[in-house]
């Protein structure tokens, strides 16, 4: 059975929005960007004001390849049965440069909340933590729960971890306020010190992405993740969302390191 892939929507309200710039070159480029994001999940390096555009309209382009995917899959599954795969777990390793986001859909029964155990092991025993994760990911080939699949959104997304509702975007000694990259410098600095949430940062990697990072290898990645959002800026910046914008990050270099070991 022949199939045939449509492109990628490109919607009549982002060419609107994208009419708003007076400068053409302005204009091709965010157009550029937003095709090659679809098509490629190419990370676009755009100046700052059309970032924050692009950076709007992400969450709809990855929820519609989330989409694709799942439905993608599913036609597979019915055309054919392959031989179940064994999920593997791999380490991760720092120095790897950014990919796009990719969490795979399988159409395997999902997760229900309740299914990881209430007890991790930590990184007292590392091989017993791997251990762990291992047999995690053969008993559940399709890492999601069921309310991600159906908020088409990992949970990460949408949960306010400890400490992140009471947060309050922090001013200037002065009482001026304090610029979005010293505002990232200072919510990376309190997930660098924060070893209990690493470590739940690293449970979320190795569920979604399937890399099991140390929380130093985290630590390693900090810098880096600061840097980068210097020219990807984080919408509404708060706690909450440097944390949620360091996970995608993360599962941006897992997936590309699960690629490079796979050549």
């Amino acid at each position: 059975m022949k199939t045939h892939t449509r492109l990628p929507r490109f919607d009549r309200q982002w060419e609107a929005t994208i009419a708003i710039y007076e400068n053409e070159t302005d204009r091709r480029l965010l157009t550029s960007a937003i095709k090659d994001y679809q098509l490629n999940g190419t990370e676009p390096q755009l100046p700052p004001a059309l970032m924050v555009a692009f950076e709007f309209l992400r969450p709809t382009i990855d929820r519609r390849a989330r989409n694709r995917a799942r439905r993608l899959a599913r036609l597979a599954s019915a055309q054919s049965t392959p031989a179940p795969k064994t999920p593997t777990i791999s380490v991760g390793a720092t120095g790897r440069s950014t990919a796009s986001l990719s969490i795979p859909l399988d159409p395997s029964a999902p997760l229900s909340p309740s299914t990881p155990p209430s007890s991790i092991p930590d990184e007292s025993d590392m091989a017993k933590r791997f251990s762990f994760w291992n047999e995690f990911a053969r008993a559940h080939p399709n890492p999601l729960y069921q309310k991600e699949i159906d908020a088409d959104r990992p949970d990460f997304e949408t949960d306010l971890w400890e400490h992140e509702d009471t947060d309050s975007v922090p001013d200037r000694p002065d009482g001026s306020p304090m610029p979005h990259d010293e505002l990232v410098a200072h919510y990376c600095r309190i997930i660098r010190n924060d070893r209990r949430l690493l470590t739940r940062i690293s449970d979320e990697i190795v569920r979604l992405a399937g890399v099991l990072y140390r929380t130093t290898d985290l630590r390693d990645f900090i810098d880096r993740f600061s840097e980068h959002a210097k020219t990807h800026p984080i919408i509404n910046l708060n706690r909450a969302n440097c944390r949620r914008a360091f996970i995608r990050y993360m599962l941006s270099q897992a997936t590309r390191y699960r690629a490079a070991i796979r050549r």
